[in-house]
């Protein structure tokens, strides 16, 4: 805050020969008065400077009483910024105890605007408390705006900490009016009194401390050349206290597209920046000495249901009891052959869970370890109180994936669509037509009952339900933000939805977008919000962008009246992929596939074998059907046509070939010995890579097999399969015809 005092007159005033005391009481009762006095941060203190000259070897603290001052004084130092140096504003509410913890530190003077062009003062530091007490006893301070007036005395004395991010997307303006969105999002982690907070968010005042230690106390004032920083976007989250304590700050690394910052604020109103571990070591000295037991924790909170399963499931824990018991007298061995056989007694336990075999290993082992059938979340909690074990586990990769996959399927709605494979699919009893209805038809509140409906059940029928519906809409609606040709989405966060990480809010109607624009003041001065219309044939890559930004996903829906659901952005792509998926295979129960232009056309199946020259080559083969497969993507594993036992092969070479879309095709030669007659082969092959069609998600599969008898008699084999929409199915078979009839093929 800029004041309207004139100090260099009232300081001037002050040192005249003929100056007065009323002079000088002016001219203290003028600073006490200021809301704030500016600091150069020296780290945790404001510093102290050496000005021989005046006092000698006693040290000053420097102090301005305007922050374009401290800026001024700052470059005169050569101070960089950027480098930890920065103008810090304190509280004169509590100015008193803050500028004589320096005391006890050597600092003896104080010393007032000491920058080139402005007129000191200076005076000792220890009279400016009998300084203070004499001015307040005549009633000479009056007190300008205050950022800290509101709050009560008893908060200096015992402040509680508060520990909170904001998260900033940024933008340098130029004097153009262009604003250049920055690369990177800012992540600013803060411990700040309580009374810096106001409902969940910092009160503006602290907030704009915040950003002038990110950007410099005149960032608002703009660069030299006319550059302007811009928050584009601000978002603020208050961490509860077990998040604090579970979170490991320490250590954090910067990335371009993500950079972090940690900054402490103490009771005289002061923010400072310090390092990652600094702020660890903060939260460390706030903590209890001894952890909460978590385990406890969990048990007491899910009490009910944990008596309500070991009541349903006495039988079983009989059962592993039984077991557990086999395990005492058994050596390592032993005991890994019990869980193993354990671990198959109870196999349909782990399909219902939907554990991998490896995760429902270590379930099993810790039911024994308790001798009963326990809940799988309080299984893995009895688990992690053997630390030596649980970091065992945690070597291993696959099962860190495995438990981080099944712990994300139990805590968020629809992971299972996000991540699974799809499952089988009945035959339809429906003309395939009928198969692909435009949702255009979908009135709007059909949403509200497939949004309802799919997450009471979590089921993947009413799931694929839900989200093919919402992939069909021909657009998506957004609220614009900006300004043309600027139009971003705009993005909030609800701490009671996805634990307050920021969304995208996405609407399927306009109806829906314009209640949710009224409900939060977003409307225009008609009364109407801007909408920002996406073709769904394009939202993917669109919303991917705003990834690198912190953004977690797509809310749709979020007005009061409609059943909102939401899609992290990293799963876009993927559930596209499994509703064509799962679309495709529905049409292929029919024995057709969809073409590019949306008709539909009959499935084909060539399987064939002959004879064929015994100096015929594969590669004339692959040169004919890799130019017909540009437009296929690999999905999957490799489908092979002919079986080998393993432990007949040798001298194996793989390669495999890749278009645009990846991994397609894998082309393998190895000799082969028979174990059915121990004759000797000579194998050429190659296969698809479960193919899929870029564009219509048809499935292909291609398959070709050259078999060479190395013994007697020598005679050569050609096996083929295509299998397809019958235009490429008849393609790829024109495409091999020529080199067939050329080696004098003939149907076996």
């Amino acid at each position: 805050m800029t004041s309207n005092l004139n100090f260099d007159d009232l300081a001037q005033k002050s040192s005249a020969s003929n100056a007065t005391s009323e002079d000088h009481e002016r001219l203290f009762a003028a600073v006490f008065s200021l809301s704030e006095w500016y600091f150069i941060d020296a780290g945790e203190t404001p510093r102290c400077w050496l000005y021989p000259e005046m006092f000698g070897e006693q040290p000053a603290v420097a102090v301005f009483t305007e922050a374009e001052r401290a800026r001024l004084y700052a470059a005169e130092k050569g101070l960089n910024f950027y480098n930890g140096d920065s103008i810090l504003s304190v509280s004169t509410a509590n100015i008193l105890d803050y500028i004589e913890q320096l005391i006890p530190k050597g600092c003896f003077k104080i010393f007032f605007n000491p920058n080139y062009g402005s007129h000191s003062f200076h005076h000792d530091l220890k009279m400016m408390r009998p300084i203070y007490e004499h001015l307040e006893s005549k009633g000479l301070l009056t007190k300008t705006a205050d950022v800290s007036e509101n709050q009560s005395p008893e908060l200096f004395q015992n402040p509680s900490t508060v520990t909170l991010i904001v998260q900033i997307k940024d933008g340098l303006g130029f004097p153009s009016g262009f604003v250049h969105p920055s690369a990177s999002t800012q992540h600013l982690y803060c411990r700040v009194p309580s009374g810096w907070i106001d409902g969940e968010q910092l009160k503006p005042a602290y907030l704009e401390k915040i950003y002038a230690q990110l950007y410099g106390a005149d960032w608002r004032m703009g660069n030299s050349d006319g550059s302007k920083y811009h928050i584009l976007d601000s978002y603020t989250k208050i961490f509860p206290p077990e998040t604090v304590i579970t979170t490991k700050f320490g250590g954090t690394v910067n990335d371009s597209q993500n950079q972090f910052y940690f900054y402490i604020g103490d009771k005289y109103d002061h923010i400072r920046k310090v390092t990652a571990e600094q702020f660890q070591a903060d939260i460390d000295a706030e903590m209890p000495k001894t952890e909460p037991n978590q385990l406890d924790q969990l048990v007491a909170e899910n009490a009910d249901d944990i008596a309500q399963f070991d009541q349903e499931n006495t039988l079983l824990s009989s059962i592993m009891a039984g077991s557990a018991a086999a395990m005492d007298d058994a050596d390592e061995e032993g005991k890994e052959q019990i869980i193993a056989n354990t671990a198959d007694m109870f196999n349909s336990l782990r399909v219902e869970n939907k554990m991998s075999p490896k995760l429902f290993k270590v379930y099993i082992e810790s039911c024994l370890n308790e001798r009963k059938l326990l809940m799988p979340m309080l299984a893995f909690a009895f688990l992690q109180q053997d630390k030596a074990k649980w970091q065992k586990l945690e070597q291993d990769d696959e099962f860190v994936k495995d438990y981080a996959d099944w712990m994300i399927k139990k805590m968020v709605p629809a992971a299972e669509i996000l991540m699974d494979e799809p499952e089988p699919v009945e035959p339809l009893a429906k003309e395939p037509e009928k198969t692909v209805e435009s949702s255009s038809q979908t009135p709007t509140n059909q949403f509200d009952e497939l949004s309802r409906k799919a997450f009471s059940t979590n089921a993947m029928e009413d799931l694929n339900a839900l989200f093919g519906e919402v992939y069909e809409l021909e657009n998506w609606l957004f609220i614009a933000r900006g300004e043309m040709p600027n139009l971003n989405p705009y993005i909030a966060a609800n701490p009671d939805f996805a634990d307050g990480q920021q969304m995208i809010r996405a609407f399927t109607d306009s109806e829906r977008l314009q209640r949710f624009a009224r409900e939060n003041n977003l409307t225009g001065e008609d009364g109407s919000a801007l909408v920002l219309t996406i073709p769904t044939a394009n939202i993917v890559e669109y919303l991917e962008q705003f990834i690198p930004y912190g953004v977690h996903g797509i809310w749709f829906n979020s007005d009061t009246e409609s059943e909102g659901f939401f899609i992290p952005l990293k799963q876009l792509r993927p559930i596209k992929e499994h509703l064509a998926n799962k679309k495709a295979d529905n049409l292929a129960n029919f024995g057709v596939s969809e073409t590019a232009n949306g008709d539909f056309e009959q499935n084909l199946r060539i399987n064939a074998v002959g004879n064929i020259k015994l100096e015929a080559s594969i590669r004339p083969f692959h040169a004919a059907i890799v130019p017909l497969l540009q437009n296929y993507q690999g999905t999957g594993d490799f489908v092979t046509l002919l079986r080998y036992d393993p432990s007949g092969i040798s001298e194996l070479v793989e390669g495999t070939e890749e278009n645009s879309h990846g991994i397609y095709l894998q082309m393998r030669r190895f000799f082969y010995l028979n174990p059915n007659n121990n004759k000797r082969l000579g194998i050429n092959n190659i296969h698809s890579r479960n193919l899929r069609h870029i564009q219509t998600n048809a499935s292909l599969t291609v398959s070709l097999e050259l078999c060479k008898m190395m013994d007697e008699p020598h005679v050569a084999l050609f096996y083929h399969c295509f299998e397809g929409p019958g235009e490429i199915v008849n393609k790829l078979q024109a495409a091999i015809q020529p080199i067939l009839e050329s080696l004098n093929y003939e149907s076996a």
